[in-house]
C-alpha cells in the first residue's frame, strides 16, 4: 500500500532532524496541500511524544520571507 502524503512527511521529517525545508522542497512531496500535511505530521509527533516541527521565517536579501520547517525531536 502507498503511504499517505502525511506519512511520507513524517518519514522525511525523521530521516532528516534538525534541517530546515522550505515550501519548494516540501511541494516536491505533496504538490496540494502541503502545510495541511505538514501540519498533521506535526500533530503526529506531539502525539507521539517524539517531537514537533518548528516553523522559521528567514528575509531573504530582496526583502522577501520563506518559511521554514525542522523536526526537532525530543
Amino acid at each position: 500500500m502507498t503511504p499517505s502524503y502525511t506519512e511520507r512527511f513524517v518519514a522525511l521529517f525523521e530521516m532528516h532532524p534538525y534541517l530546515p525545508f522550505d515550501g519548494l522542497k516540501l511541494a516536491h512531496v505533496c504538490p496540494y496541500a502541503w502545510r495541511t500535511r505538514v501540519s498533521e505530521a506535526r500533530l503526529r509527533f506531539l502525539a507521539a511524544g517524539k517531537g514537533n516541527i518548528k516553523n522559521t521565517q528567514v528575509r531573504l536579501e530582496n526583502g522577501s520571507k520563506r518559511s521554514l520547517y525542522t523536526f526537532i525531536p525530543t
